[in-house]
């Protein structure tokens, strides 16, 4: 089983991308043209609030001889978007050679007791929406943009979980089920939105969820029930309140719940309380 070498510089680690042109067959040069196009474009055509930094860093040197050689050092997650290019079982043993490649070098980082930053959330999803568009944008379908993302986020262990929504709300889901619309009569996504960030909501609530419309892909968070459940207690706690605010931005309610059904369900919440 071949094992990438997998080098760790300022606290982060990189496998040479002159290895991973060896162990695809490919010319290096190839290789680096595919890293600079991908690059590229995401800092083009992208708001990407991920640096690009975090998929590859350019690192190329000069020889003894004073001749320059290209070189990019590829992340983790780099590595992923590359695994997402390539199909059939050249795309299985690249993704496993790099996946323990990290893998032995992270055990490795924990055995002398360094400790490895969890990546943040918003990290995670704005990764996604980057590696989404990239991947549309060399040309392939919603069905393999899906797997792609499932190939490069499942093997990192991060909050990302296609067709895994049972359980699950989206804002517009909750906002639907409290009742609480825009004055346009549409669920009102920012107010919903307001409300959680005033809630102690931890990453373990959330997940990242792939969705599919026609030809559009897309990455978006969905809460778990405690979350939707807060929501719901919180706005009985403020006595429904025509007004949410978030910074300094107010956002209006109204609302289309009767008072029976919203009764109904603080009543539920505070039995499952009481059974606690």
């Amino acid at each position: 089983m071949y094992i990438f070498s997998v080098i760790n510089q300022n606290g982060e680690q990189y496998i040479d991308s002159r290895e991973i042109a060896v162990f695809l067959g490919k010319k290096h040069h190839a290789l680096i043209r595919n890293i600079e196009d991908y690059s590229a474009y995401i800092m083009r055509e992208t708001e990407c609030k991920t640096p690009i930094g975090k998929f590859f860093l350019e690192n190329g040197f000069e020889n003894e001889q004073g001749i320059y050689t290209d070189r990019y050092l590829v992340t983790k997650m780099g590595c992923g978007i590359i695994a997402a290019q390539i199909k059939g079982r050249k795309s299985i043993q690249f993704t496993h050679a790099f996946v323990c490649a990290f893998g032995e070098m992270e055990d490795y980082i924990k055995s002398i007791s360094r400790v490895i930053e969890k990546p943040n959330f918003d990290d995670v999803k704005n990764a996604a929406r980057t590696i989404i568009t990239v991947l549309q944008a060399v040309g392939m379908s919603p069905e393999e943009v899906t797997a792609g993302l499932v190939r490069i986020f499942e093997p990192l262990g991060l909050p990302f979980a296609p067709d895994k929504s049972f359980g699950h709300y989206s804002l517009t889901d909750i906002a639907t089920a409290t009742g609480i619309y825009s004055s346009a009569g549409k669920p009102h996504t920012r107010a919903v939105s307001a409300i959680i960030s005033k809630l102690s909501i931890g990453d373990e609530n959330k997940m990242i969820i792939p969705i599919r419309r026609g030809d559009f892909v897309g990455a978006i968070t969905m809460y778990d029930e405690c979350v939707f459940d807060s929501v719901f207690k919180w706005l009985a706690d403020n006595n429904r309140p025509s007004a949410v605010s978030c910074g300094d931005k107010f956002y209006r309610i109204d609302y289309d719940l009767p008072d029976d059904d919203y009764s109904d369900y603080l009543e539920y919440l505070e039995s499952e309380d009481d059974e606690v």
